[in-house]
């Protein structure tokens, strides 16, 4: 499932539940769109990942193991400056938006503050922005002014919350004036072009556990009430999708970070062993051609090599024969005494070179 607004919500709401008041040991940026935590909560040791992956975009607690890079990215250096050893005071999702954020209260031998790290989770555009009084300390993806003069992201400047999307706010009366447009054709393509914070496959589940009546009320008690009910769906044993809420064929977890682990995990795991693939099969493929030349020019030497007694014998015959043959000749009837019925038997010559030299071009080829 998508991470829409929807899902964020119980994300947040979850996370918070068991991470407040977690002190912050250790950051690493295991590649270039996702930051890893490590705090110690009331419970133990977790580990938090915050991924901007176009594909993967999330925050959720993780099982799975991560290396980190030999040097630490500027970006990970930055939130081990202003972040580690911070506790952790608030998780919450801004409005009905898809944006996380994580508060910390930061204390050093020498100053005191609050920051606030935000996951904005938009696709190819999600980013990691940490600020200090609402202003920006840095950012995991930096833009100009010539890249976007309506929304800047680099340190010095004011955090401004991106655009919000022109689709009705589900918490206020924007959902019935929507609603009211809706020809009775298809809902759940309906819900998702025109409700903020649903996708397709929110949309789809709220649409198919539609059973008449107040619409509205119906898509807003999907959203906003009922308990989370993590599920993964499976297919041919692997995991394909998680859900928040029940969903047909989908089996139930723990949790929704677990449910997002399980299958962000063995995504990232399966594009891993394509990508590890697809390396092993160009380097191979490229020491096989280079073999395959080296086995061609072999091939064509041994082809040569097939005539060498020829060619030694023939050197030996013009040299026995030095005396018959004449400079500009292109051939020579010779004596082939090597032969116990001696036939005769015709040797053919460069005639631009001497007897000798010809006797010696076959000595080389022998050699050769």
């Amino acid at each position: 499932m998508p991470q829409d607004a929807f899902t964020l919500r119980r994300v947040a709401k979850e996370l918070a539940s068991s991470l407040i008041g977690g002190k912050l040991t250790k950051i690493i940026q295991p590649d270039k769109d996702s930051v890893l935590f490590y705090l110690y909560t009331e419970k133990g040791a977790v580990k938090l990942i915050l991924s901007t992956n176009a594909s993967n975009a999330r925050i959720s607690l993780t099982s799975a193991e991560y290396g980190a890079p030999a040097s630490a990215p500027n970006f990970c250096m930055l939130l081990r400056k202003h972040l580690t050893g911070a506790t952790l005071t608030s998780l919450s999702q801004i409005a009905f938006e898809r944006i996380i954020a994580l508060h910390f209260h930061c204390v050093s031998d020498f100053t005191e503050a609050d920051r606030v790290l935000y996951l904005e989770v938009m696709g190819k555009y999600s980013n990691l922005i940490l600020t200090e009084n609402g202003v920006i300390l840095g950012a995991l993806k930096t833009t100009s002014l010539e890249e976007n003069h309506r929304r800047v992201l680099f340190s010095g400047v004011p955090y401004a919350y991106p655009a919000p999307q022109d689709k009705a706010d589900p918490e206020t009366g924007a959902l019935e004036e929507a609603l009211s447009r809706f020809a009775g054709n298809d809902l759940s393509e309906f819900l998702f072009e025109n409700v903020a914070g649903v996708a397709r496959p929110t949309a789809r589940l709220i649409a198919e556990s539609y059973r008449g009546g107040d619409l509205a009320a119906h898509i807003r008690a999907y959203l906003f009430e009922g308990e989370t009910q993590p599920c993964v769906l499976y297919e041919d044993g692997v995991p394909k999708d998680f859900f928040a809420k029940a969903a047909p064929g989908a089996l139930p977890t723990e949790s929704l970070s677990a449910a997002q682990d399980v299958c962000y995990t063995a995504k990232e795991r399966a594009k891993e062993f394509a990508d590890n693939k697809r390396k092993l099969v160009s380097v191979v493929s490229a020491h096989r051609k280079k073999e395959e030349k080296k086995l061609a020019l072999l091939l064509d030497r041994l082809r040569e090599c097939e005539n060498a007694e020829e060619n030694r014998k023939a050197g030996e015959l013009l040299t026995a024969n030095l005396y018959a043959v004449q400079k500009g000749m292109r051939s020579c009837e010779v004596v082939d005494y090597y032969d116990e019925t001696c036939p005769t038997v015709s040797i053919r010559l460069d005639e631009t070179l001497s007897p000798a030299q010809n006797a010696q071009k076959y000595y080389k080829k022998y050699a050769k």
